[in-house]
């Protein structure tokens, strides 16, 4: 497998991480943990499209985004 891909679907676990973060942040220590699933989501997203083409590792990011 590609690291590429790999990228891509550890970025997505962590998009899936911050979308649910938004809904059940209440205090600081939640807010943190959804801030910085954000960061790591896009992270992830720009070390696959260094590997493989950006069209198609942010339609497969946000594919498995929705899937989750």
């Amino acid at each position: 497998m590609n690291k590429g891909w790999l990228y891509v679907v550890i970025g997505a676990v962590f998009e899936v991480g911050w979308v649910v973060g938004f809904k059940h942040a209440h205090d600081f220590l939640a807010w943190s943990g959804t801030l910085a699933a954000v960061v790591l989501s896009f992270v992830f997203l720009v070390r696959a499209a260094g590997a493989i083409p950006t069209g198609t590792a942010y339609a497969v990011f946000t594919g498995l985004g929705t899937l989750g």
